[in-house]
């Protein structure tokens, strides 16, 4: 019988030394290093002069158009606001069963508002019951608003019957220093003319003019 032997143990050294690894190179998405880079390029200095010279012209078209639509919606506004009033009177007069006038005041900021004989209706104007009839305002009358035009620089011409006041009865029906009248108020701003027409009934109509003086 032979002696056994002793085997030696095998080596783990193969299992225990550290693995080389591969390190992949992460590069900026887009770049490319061997190509350089550009230098940003500036605005020379024709195409500055060319873009002012594309701002100014259209300046020179806007800036007019501009100020022309805000002449239109001043003359409407104002406009709106005095037929507004003449309405409200002639509703009021129905409602009430009354005369109910509108008269041009200058002291409609003032703690007692009254009609004024030297006024003009851009001053500001007032409305009233006229409880006795006599196309006056006093302290028996009921105040039933005062009005002032919201825009500056506003022309009103009315006709001589429509100076001092306009009245309306509790029928609808309309009165100035005539009895019965019928007449048309213009209303402007700068070159912006508008017209109200209010026939003997009460009714009232608008009519936006051409463009011209508001004589």
């Amino acid at each position: 019988m032979q002696p056994s032997r002793c085997l030696p143990a095998p080596s783990t050294a193969a299992s225990t030394a550290p693995r080389a690894t591969a390190t992949a190179v992460v590069r900026p998405t887009g770049t490319n290093p061997t190509v350089p880079r550009r230098a940003a390029r500036g605005v020379t200095l024709i195409e500055l002069m060319v873009t002012l010279a594309v701002a100014a012209i259209l300046m020179t078209v806007a800036v007019p158009s501009f100020e022309s639509v805000i002449k239109r919606n001043r003359a409407a506004g104002v406009t709106n606001q005095f037929m507004q009033s003449l309405r409200l009177a002639r509703s009021e007069a129905v409602k009430r069963g009354r005369n109910v006038i509108v008269c041009p005041s200058k002291s409609t900021s003032g703690d007692s508002p009254t009609c004024d004989a030297d006024a003009v209706w851009t001053d500001g104007w007032i409305i009233y019951v006229d409880e006795n009839r006599d196309n006056a305002f006093n302290s028996t009358d009921a105040l039933i608003r005062v009005g002032q035009l919201s825009s500056p620089n506003v022309q009103i011409i009315a006709p001589s019957r429509f100076e001092n006041y306009i009245g309306f009865r509790p029928t609808g029906m309309n009165f100035g220093s005539d009895d019965l009248s019928k007449g048309t108020i213009r209303l402007c701003v700068s070159d912006e003319r508008r017209e109200i027409t209010i026939n003997i009934t009460g009714r009232m109509t608008l009519e936006k003019l051409e463009k011209g003086d508001c004589e």
